[in-house]
């Protein structure tokens, strides 16, 4: 059961089906890095906490500026709610066991005006995020699906989206969102077989069915491959059928998935407080619901545009003592908004917090490296290491307008009259006595050097590459209604893989990832995660990452150890469930 968890949501929205060329602004993302700034590596754990805390220089803007700029900003002035964090199911013996009911719930949530309102969504156990699942490298997750959704109604609510749907059917590229009821369930990030009973996407379960899905963690795998053990990090799950994802993750259908491991052993990780942000936009109309495809574009200006939930509350708040450290697990759930964010205080005069990353998308860095804001965009999810002032005093965690926010924009191409902008996403009020080191729960220090998984996850230099560089690109056709988002010119066919994504197993490719469209795509491909190859930086390994409006990134990949058919697609959800996804085969 869930708790009566205030929140906000006032209608999401991703596009309607008119006006759609000029739209594509809408859909505007990230950035393909978290920027980092050019200070020295932090020093060693010979201070306390508080010591180091202290010692560093703001690397924002100015306070007095920030403050001014506090008062525009969405959500300021509204009361805040008590924080909250999902319920853990932990593996014990080797297993996690869990089930997963997929249901209608009803949550009483607060909106960006302070009123509550109730919603009725398809949902994960009755609750507006899905609960934390916590493994190891050699466990098996066993998790049954039950799917409890009414049958897929036969209509559309919306006429103008059942007109663009039968328009859509008739096109080149059929591929319209539809029974919405029909899911099925993806670990976001793991090395891990696509095959059935694993995490096989293009698996179907429908209204009244079930599915026991079993997820093998490596050391598993296929015999006479390389061993190996699954990397520790910061995961995720959530529903992946095609033609239903948006609409369910616009529900909140995701939740958190840790495995830990050797870094969470580093003396400086352990003895750090842990927290989860799950970041997500919730989407409903006027009743409290979100029944058609269409209406996800009802209400842009009032949530996607400014309104991220942090686990499914508004504008939460938590309480850090002078000097503490705490490791933040930070998951962008979302299904097309961006959240590049900063720690700022609340009045002038106060010192700054410090934040160090220690991984991206699950991977762990081979050294913290500090970072004065954080940029994700859906799919990502980053490890800091976040450490309080030595003052008390009050502290946000805001969100910035990022460069790639088009939703200044309407369906018309109109500037519009209430754009995209900041918005509060968490209060921090740091409090009571200072932190010292030797206190459990403050925290030891910072690390020099961390477990980074470099043997399973080595550079890939260029002997390696077993095929010449291969152009993959992501285009939209804005001269159809709806407009066809595809990947080399074709829309999504479950039963047709494309040449270029048909492999063997051991392959090493590169791929120039070129975006020929205005508004940015987040590119993702399951099973194997890649290195991004940028000149003159560190080659960092992710599964998830921004592809500039018209521009590109050059990504190499190991395809080893899992065979079978799995996808590679854009995760802003509405343009993968209109096309924008091609299938992988490894032989």
């Amino acid at each position: 059961m869930e708790s009566p968890i205030r929140r906000d949501r006032s209608r999401l929205g991703i596009y309607r089906w008119t006006g759609w060329i000029p739209a594509l602004a809408l859909w505007g993302l990230l950035a393909p890095q978290v920027a980092c700034d050019d200070r020295k590596e932090p020093p060693a754990s010979e201070t306390t906490a508080s010591e180091t805390a202290a010692s560093e220089p703001v690397k924002t803007a100015s306070t007095a500026k920030v403050s001014a700029e506090l008062a525009a900003t969405a959500l300021y002035e509204l009361p805040v709610e008590e924080w909250w964090q999902p319920p853990e199911v932990k593996a014990k013996g080797g297993a996690l066991n869990t089930t997963l009911r997929v249901a209608y719930g009803n949550h009483l949530v607060r909106d960006h005006t302070g009123r509550m309102v109730q919603l009725r969504l398809r949902s994960y156990n009755g609750m507006l995020m899905g609960p934390t699942l916590r493994a190891k490298a050699g466990d098996t997750l066993r998790v049954e699906l039950r799917n409890d959704l009414p049958p897929n109604p036969n209509t559309h609510a919306d006429p103008e989206a059942a007109a663009a749907a039968h328009h859509a059917a008739m096109s080149a590229c059929p591929n319209v969102p539809h029974d919405f009821n029909t899911t099925n369930l993806h670990t976001h990030g793991l090395h891990i077989s696509p095959k059935k009973p694993a995490d096989d996407v293009l698996l179907s379960i429908g209204p009244g069915e079930k599915f026991n899905y079993i997820f093998p963690i490596l050391p598993a795998g296929n015999p006479g491959t390389k061993p190996a053990e699954h990397y520790p990090g910061t995961f995720w799950y959530h529903a992946h059928r095609h033609g239903s994802t948006a609409m369910q993750l616009a529900s909140g259908m995701a939740g958190a998935l840790i495995l830990t491991g050797d870094v969470d052993e580093v003396p400086e990780i352990a003895s750090a407080g842990e927290r989860l942000f799950l970041l997500q936009q919730i989407a409903y109309d006027k009743d409290g619901q979100i029944e058609d495809f269409g209406a996800l574009n009802s209400n842009w200006n009032d949530v996607v545009a400014k309104h991220t939930r942090v686990n499914g509350r508004l504008k939460p708040s938590f309480a850090m003592r002078p000097g503490q450290i705490e490791r933040w697990r930070l998951i962008d759930g979302g299904v097309f908004a961006d959240v590049p964010f900063e720690v700022v205080p609340a009045t002038t005069g106060q010192r700054p917090f410090q934040l160090l990353q220690i991984a991206a998308d699950g991977i762990t860095f081979p050294a913290p490296r500090p970072v004065s804001e954080v940029e994700m965009s859906p799919g990502y999810r980053v490890d800091l290491l976040a450490i309080a002032p030595t003052q008390e005093g009050v502290y946000y965690l805001r969100k910035k307008v990022s460069k790639y926010d088009f939703t200044a924009f309407g369906p018309g191409g109109e500037k519009r009259s209430d754009p995209a902008g900041a918005q509060i996403l968490a209060e921090i009020v740091v409090r009571g006595e200072l932190c010292r080191r030797s206190e459990d729960g403050c925290g030891s220090g910072i690390p020099n050097r961390l477990p980074a998984p470099v043997r399973m996850l080595p550079d890939i230099r260029d002997g390696e590459l077993t095929a010449p560089p291969k152009t993959v690109t992501f285009s939209v056709d804005g001269s159809t209604r709806p407009p066809q988002f595809m990947i080399e010119g074709e829309c999504f066919d479950p039963d047709v893989t494309l040449p270029k994504f048909q492999l063997k197993r051991g392959d090493v490719e590169e791929w120039l990832l070129v975006n020929t469209s205005s508004g940015p795509h987040p590119f993702h491909i399951h099973v194997n995660a890649f290195q991004i190859m940028e000149p003159g930086k560190p080659r960092v390994w992710k599964d998830t990452v921004i592809i500039p409006p018209n521009g590109q990134v050059r990504v190499r990949s190991r395809f080893e150890r899992f065979d079978g058919r799995f996808v590679t697609h854009c995760h802003i959800l509405t343009h993968e469930d209109l096309g924008m996804m091609q299938t992988v085969e490894i032989r």
